[in-house]
């Protein structure tokens, strides 16, 4: 209380306010941060090289330019309806970190664009890497490698070890896209090591898209991967699958764990290997003319 006789607050009553704003008033109120505002896109300009170590909440769409690099180290809270573009010729990898929706919804997902008359050399492409534990959840397709609606822009690069795409409509798509070099077909860069795809039962819908579908592409990897439909409730969709492809062909394998390398059999006790598996899915593998 201030006895000067002027109108004034102590420390004291400023900090009850403060609780009362945060803890009281908030709940009554819809965060903005649920929703997409297209005024408030957050740009990583060509040249930068950001890394975010601090968690945040986004309020419209992120976007790097091409020569932009940016890594998430970070929780990443994307609002329903908001993407992260990654342009051709920039790269965005997720080191450790999550991006997700916390408003009980969804967002829209990565995009890496690509140059479909382009090669997957030389910098052309929209790059995403996952790595060291980094999550993906909650997202309507978490990764999708073209510029969606531009047949032009496909041939997008994702890879992605020791990860998880976890209760997604859609984990990747694989747009048409074709990897030649002076002259030459090259496998196209994607792959994925020792990662999970996952829906649980806080999956967000019913229904879902598929873990990762391919078209007409060749050459990406699959390697000590596991697609999963851990649900308890309710009946398994016939979407639910693990890789469902139409015109594509990709290799479904496994890694090796081993420092010194492997040897036997896969499924023999202690050779190392980790294979790919599919477990409780309405189809594991449902491949179209591959």
């Amino acid at each position: 209380m201030d006895y000067s006789g002027a109108n004034a607050i102590t420390p004291e009553q400023l900090g009850r306010i403060h609780y009362a704003l945060i803890n009281e008033v908030s709940k009554f109120i819809e965060p903005d941060y649920c929703i997409v505002n297209p005024a408030l896109t957050v740009t990583i300009p060509t040249g930068a090289n950001e890394i975010w170590n601090r968690s945040d909440y986004l309020y419209g769409d992120l976007v790097l330019d091409t020569g932009s690099v940016l890594t998430v180290r970070c929780v990443l809270h994307m609002p329903e309806g908001a993407k992260i573009i990654v342009k051709p010729g920039a790269k965005l990898i997720v080191d450790g970190g999550k991006i997700t929706n916390s408003c009980g919804t969804f967002w829209k997902g990565i995009e890496a664009w690509g140059v479909s008359s382009e090669s997957q050399f030389l910098g052309h492409q929209g790059e995403v890497v996952l790595q060291n534990g980094a999550l993906l959840e909650h997202a309507e397709i978490a990764v999708d490698t073209w510029e969606t609606g531009q047949w032009a822009n496909t041939g997008g690069i994702i890879r992605s070890y020791n990860s998880t795409f976890l209760n997604n409509k859609k984990d990747v798509g694989f747009a048409p896209y074709s990897n030649n070099f002076n002259g030459l077909h090259y496998p196209n860069l994607g792959r994925f090591i020792d990662t999970e795809f996952i829906w649980d039962d806080q999956f967000r819908t019913d229904i879902p898209l598929a873990h990762v579908t391919l078209y007409m592409v060749d050459g990406v990897i699959f390697n000590g991967c596991r697609f999963a439909d851990d649900r308890l409730l309710g009946t398994i969709h016939q979407n639910s699958r693990g890789i469902f492809s139409i015109d594509s062909k990709y290799n479904v394998g496994a890694n090796c764990t081993n420092l010194n390398g492997c040897i036997g059999e896969i499924d023999a006790v202690g050779s190392g290997w980790n294979p790919t598996v599919f477990e409780n899915m309405y189809f594991g593998i449902y491949a179209m003319n591959g």
